[in-house]
C-alpha cells in the first residue's frame, strides 16, 4: 500500500468512527458553530424527534441602518429564512420560540410555517424573521426554541448584528457570543 494510500484509509476510518461514536443523524450542539444539518443514511434514523437548524449562530454582520429592501413585510429591516430540520424518526412539535437579550428590540417579525403543526420526520420547518437595527450599535441575542425534541427540548440558536449609519460602510461582521443561559430576560415583547 503506498504511503498516500494508507493516509488516505487512515482518514476515511477515523470520519467513520467519528460519525459512528456520535450515533444516527448528524451532529448537532447548541448554542454555537455553524452546524449544516445533512440527511442521515436513511437505515439510520434516530428514534424520537430530532431538531436541527442549518445555521448557527446567525450572522446578521454589519448592516445599514434601514438598508434592507422597501417592499418586505417590514421596510428597510433584512429578512432571514432559518430552516430547522428534523432528522428523528417521530414528528417534530415547536411548541414556543422565544427572543431573549434583544435590548434593542432589533429583531422583528417572527414566525414559523407550519405553525402548531407537526414536522415530520426528515422534514423541515422555516422560521422567518427580520434584523432591523434601529440606530448604530451592536446586537447580540438568542431564539429558545421549545419542541418535543428528543436531543434538545430547549435549543439556543445565537444571532448577532450590527447596525451602520452612513457615512460609516458595512465592512464588518460581529462575533456572535457564545453566552446563553436558559431563562435569560424575554424581551419577545417587542414591537
Amino acid at each position: 500500500m503506498t504511503k498516500q494510500l494508507a493516509v488516505a484509509v487512515a482518514g476515511a476510518a477515523l470520519a467513520l468512527g467519528s460519525f459512528a461514536t456520535s450515533g444516527c443523524g448528524p451532529k448537532c450542539e447548541p448554542p454555537t458553530g455553524i452546524d449544516i444539518c445533512t440527511s442521515p443514511d436513511p437505515s439510520c434514523i434516530p428514534e424520537g424527534a430530532q431538531i436541527c437548524p442549518r445555521l448557527n449562530p446567525i450572522p446578521f454582520c454589519d448592516r445599514t441602518v434601514g438598508g434592507g429592501p422597501a417592499t418586505s413585510a417590514y421596510p428597510g429591516a433584512y429578512e432571514y429564512d432559518l430552516i430547522i430540520d428534523n432528522y428523528g424518526g417521530d414528528p417534530l412539535m415547536i411548541t414556543d420560540i422565544r427572543v431573549v437579550g434583544d435590548e434593542r428590540c432589533a429583531l422583528k417579525g417572527l414566525t414559523w410555517a407550519p405553525m402548531g403543526e407537526a414536522v415530520p420526520s426528515l422534514g423541515s420547518v422555516t422560521v422567518q424573521m427580520f434584523y432591523d437595527p434601529p440606530d448604530a450599535g451592536d446586537d447580540s441575542l438568542f431564539l429558545e426554541i421549545d419542541s418535543n425534541a428528543d436531543n434538545f427540548a430547549l435549543f439556543p440558536v445565537n444571532i448577532c448584528g450590527s447596525g451602520v449609519v452612513p457615512p460609516d460602510m458595512p465592512v464588518d461582521c460581529l462575533f456572535c457570543s457564545e453566552k446563553w443561559t436558559a431563562g435569560m430576560p424575554d424581551n419577545s415583547m417587542c414591537p
